[in-house]
């Protein structure tokens, strides 16, 4: 079955398993239907093919200390290369290579690797900030790997970095 809007569904979980999903909910303040419908949303959109595609799961601590000990020319070589190869991810996954599904894909990927990732609507565009945590050389790292990434897509962005944050300008 197909359509637009929500249906009803039944499924069976173990008592355990309903009870952890009960406890996450309070904790994040929301309906356990809620959750359940973000679980399985973020399943079908991202978990379900991100291994395939080639995503990895990596502890950030690894990733902080392969930045800081790489030269800078080896970060823009890295950056470049993974920013010419995500568009096929991207197609792979959403389907599409469009502006909507590109910052679908951007902000899904961030926040897989623990990032903090808040989108703002302005009058002349959309503002993506990504926070970090991981020092300025990590920072500029995703600078050269976004405007790659926006660049190769069509669509001009300015990025800007602090320390531990990226802030993504898209413009109308």
């Amino acid at each position: 079955m197909s359509g637009a809007g929500n249906v009803s569904i039944t499924f069976r979980l173990d008592s355990k398993g309903l009870d952890q999903l009960r406890i996450i909910a309070a904790e994040e303040g929301i309906s356990v239907n809620l959750l359940v419908s973000q679980i399985l949303s973020n399943y079908l959109e991202w978990d379900r093919i991100a291994a395939r595609a080639g995503m990895v799961v990596l502890q950030r601590e690894v990733i902080k200390a392969l930045v800081n000990h790489a030269s800078e020319d080896l970060l823009k070589n890295v950056a470049t290369k993974a920013a010419d190869n995500f568009m096929d991810t991207l197609l792979l996954m959403t389907g599409s290579n469009d502006l909507p599904s590109l910052m679908l894909g951007i902000r899904n990927n961030f926040k897989k690797s623990g990032f903090i990732v808040r989108s703002f609507k302005e009058h002349d565009g959309e503002k993506l900030v990504i926070h970090h945590d991981m020092e300025i050389k990590t920072s500029e790292f995703f600078k050269t790997y976004l405007e790659r990434l926006f660049n190769n897509a069509g669509y001009p962005v300015r990025v800007e970095v602090t320390n531990n944050s990226i802030v993504v300008k898209v413009p109308n």
